[in-house]
């Protein structure tokens, strides 16, 4: 960074990109695949109510759970039996008594926690133990760390609370971004001269998990041409650019729920698949209509060669971008 000034400013968009937007509610096969994942033969909670029971009410039971957790996920009410737990005295490793959860709530907990572990990853220092794979509930004497310690010269911050310097500052954070962005650009930085050609501009930005529109790219490629178009785009005019972008999560791919209620809408006949001829027809007469190259590539993944149709439910999971 140049100055103080800019700090704040990264520092400023960094925490605005903490607040995230409203989070869709779940679709109904996730609720499904959770509650198919609820594990068997555990003692159930208050409600005992066992996982063997709710799975064997089969697509009906399926269909009052989505309910339910979609009422919860837009009111933001619990049910009062869901936030409820059944201590049992029985100490287990690190003398921790046993909580038993109801099985029911833990169908809303677990589509909760595949929400925001991706995202509070980056977040968490390395000593905070239990938030994630591999880290045991331990006290920070026990996993390596050193306890805090006391200030006593008066510094601030992480001094002062004894923590180690957490990857989820802002620096830290706009270097890692800087990094990744710079990586993809040198894959098509063929001459090695700190310049791409403008037609792979657009897969740059794709690679970066941003997916604009035709007409937002167009935006972002007169913000860093040169006033007299080479053909050509600079690293240094497309790195800030595309920096604040990132930070400011701007053109965000479409969530896995919108894109299969998409497809579900083009499925007339609710079969689970398009034909080869109906996707074509969409992708070439509707909206932003594909070229022919791009339509021979999106065949090329989608289409099942056995049954020459797209079944959008396994292409969707190919189309997901991995934000993590």
């Amino acid at each position: 960074m140049n100055s103080k000034l800019e700090v704040k400013e990264a520092e400023g968009i960094y925490l605005r990109s903490l607040t995230y937007p409203d989070e869709p509610p779940p679709p109904i096969y996730k609720v499904e695949d959770v509650m198919w994942t609820l594990k068997s033969n555990k003692v159930p909670g208050m409600d005992n109510i066992q996982a063997e029971l709710i799975q064997s009410g089969g697509k009906a039971l399926i269909w009052v759970y989505h309910t339910l957790v979609n009422v919860i996920w837009e009111s933001g009410k619990w049910s009062k039996t869901w936030t409820q737990s059944l201590m049992v005295p029985i100490p287990k490793k690190g003398d921790q008594a046993i909580s038993l959860l109801t099985h029911q709530s833990k169908i809303l907990l677990h589509i909760i926690l595949k929400r925001i572990a991706p995202k509070i990853k980056n977040f968490l220092a390395k000593e905070q133990a239990g938030f994630g794979p591999k880290r045991a509930h331990k006290p920070a004497s026990a996993s390596g760390f050193p306890p805090p310690t006391p200030d006593t010269h008066g510094s601030g911050g992480a001094a002062r609370c004894g923590r180690l310097p957490r990857t989820g500052e802002p620096e830290a954070i706009i270097a890692d971004i800087q990094k990744k962005i710079t990586d993809a650009f040198e894959v098509f930085d063929h001459e090695c001269n700190k310049t791409v050609d403008v037609r792979e501009i657009g897969t740059i930005i794709r690679s970066l998990g941003c997916c604009p529109s035709e007409g937002e790219l167009h935006d972002m490629l007169a913000e860093v041409e040169e006033e007299e178009p080479t053909g050509y785009i600079r690293l240094e005019k497309f790195l800030p650019m595309m920096t604040k972008v990132l930070m400011e999560r701007r053109y965000r791919p479409i969530p896995e729920d919108v894109l299969l209620r998409a497809f579900e809408v083009l499925d007339a006949n609710k079969c689970g698949h398009l034909t080869k001829e109906e996707l074509v027809k969409y992708m070439t007469e509707e909206g932003e209509p594909f070229t022919q190259e791009e339509m021979e590539e999106m065949l090329s993944a989608a289409v099942d060669p056995e049954t020459n149709t797209v079944r959008y439910r396994d292409y969707i999971t190919m189309m997901v971008v991995d934000e993590n």
